[in-house]
Order: C-alpha cells, then structure tokens, then sequence
C-alpha cells in the first residue's frame, strides 16, 4: 500500500496540472519537501529541474519490493522482514553497473 501511495503522489505530481504550472509544481514540492530525506544538493530547484526534464516518463516508472526471504521475529519479540542477502548483493550490482532493468524483469 505504500508504494500505491508513493505512486500516487508521483502520478499526481506528473500530471499536466501539476507538472506545467511552474507555481503549482513549486508548491507542491515545497509543501512535501519536509516529508522527505534527500542528498543535501537536492533543494527545490533541482527537484524541479529533475521533474520538468523527466515529463512524461512517469509511465516509466518501475516500483518492486526488496528482496525477502519471509517475515520474522527480533530478539525483543518484533515482527521484521527477513532480508535475502544473496538478492539484495544482485540488486545493489545491477545499481551500479545500470542493469536495473534486467534486475526488475528477473525479480518480479
């Protein structure tokens, strides 16, 4: 559900309304802005040169799980997510050597 919502908002964001009113992107964007950690050169401005550049791509836009191997219980008696170390090593490779593609078509 939160990758819906995640999506949602991106979707939104994207749109004709949002995305070619400068005023109403730059809104937006400052209103959510708090919500959100970022690299520190990641201000408002490069947000909004990063979505104008990317208009029309929100179509493109991929969203998968992390690799699991199954839920689990901590030492404190927790639910957690149990991490597959093996996938997460493919999918941290297919980041740096820009394979995500294959990596999404083989995970999914």
């Amino acid at each position: 559900r939160q990758r819906d919502v995640i999506m949602a908002v991106v979707s939104k964001l994207a749109s004709g309304d949002v995305l070619m009113n400068p005023g109403t992107f730059r809104d937006a964007v400052t209103t959510l802005g708090p919500n959100f950690t970022v690299d520190a050169g990641l201000d408002n401005a490069r947000l909004f040169d990063l979505a104008w550049d990317s208009r029309g791509a929100v179509g493109a836009i991929r969203s998968f799980q992390l690799p699991i191997t199954g839920l689990g219980t901590s030492a404190d008696g927790q639910s957690i997510v149990v991490m597959d170390d093996v996938a997460l090593g493919e999918l941290r490779e297919a980041l740096r050597g820009d394979e995500m593609a294959e990596f999404y078509v083989e995970w999914r």
